[in-house]
């Protein structure tokens, strides 16, 4: 019994310290053992209650340069540090990148005008260069029937078709304005078969502010 106690030791000590007081134990073993055994346990470090600051988000010093090394295209995977920045992207945001072995500043593009009266479309060039232009009255539509959702369409199938001639499969779209004809015309871009890269809304907006126009003049009796 005291050989197993002696060989056992540290690990009765571990389990049971309370052990350590027994009448079990003998003290010429204990004595011996504690040469070579260390029956206290370690004490743990204090852990102190304070807490490291954190620096604000406002204070923190953000590098422009070197997000735009890292994440070229930042704006288009919705960096939230991009975002934060307030940047806006602009026509060389994505000018690495490659669509099909084309860059995508080489893309042609469709310009898409949808006002409250009529749609007007056109296919240019990188360079801006106008190829094709067609709208809802060149389509055969007249009057307030230009207006209308079904007349964009109209227009965007017939310049689809005319891209298709030109051997043209990816473009990327810019959309001006407000009027029915603006989401019928992207979507029949979708129904040609043409393969949209982008969609940039160009629609201006007033400036805040601003002195509104003059209402108009009654009419005198």
């Amino acid at each position: 019994m005291a050989s197993f106690l002696c060989k056992n030791l540290p690990n009765l000590l571990k389990i049971s310290p309370s052990f350590k007081s027994s009448n079990l134990l003998n003290p010429s073993c204990l004595s011996m053992i504690r040469k070579s055994y260390s029956t206290e346990m370690p004490s743990e470090p204090a852990q102190s209650d304070a807490q490291e600051p954190v620096e604000p988000e406002s204070a923190r010093k953000i590098n422009k340069k070197s997000i735009l090394e890292t994440n070229p295209f930042g704006i288009a995977k919705a960096n939230p540090i991009a975002n934060n920045l307030g940047w806006q992207p602009t026509s060389d945001t994505h000018s690495a990148l490659m669509i099909e072995g084309v860059a995508y500043n080489k893309i042609h593009i469709v310009n898409i005008k949808a006002s409250k009266n009529n749609t007007i479309l056109n296919l240019t060039d990188h360079n801006g260069n106008i190829l094709f232009t067609t709208s809802a009255g060149s389509v055969g539509f007249k009057n307030s029937k230009k207006s209308t959702a079904v007349a964009g369409q109209s227009a965007s199938l017939a310049l689809t078709e005319n891209a298709k001639r030109r051997g043209i499969k990816n473009v990327r779209v810019t959309v001006k304005g407000f009027g029915n004809g603006r989401l019928a015309s992207i979507k029949a871009l979708q129904m040609g078969k043409l393969n949209i890269i982008s969609i940039t809304d160009n629609t201006p907006i007033p400036i805040p502010f601003t002195r509104p126009p003059r209402p108009p003049a009654k009419r005198k009796v």
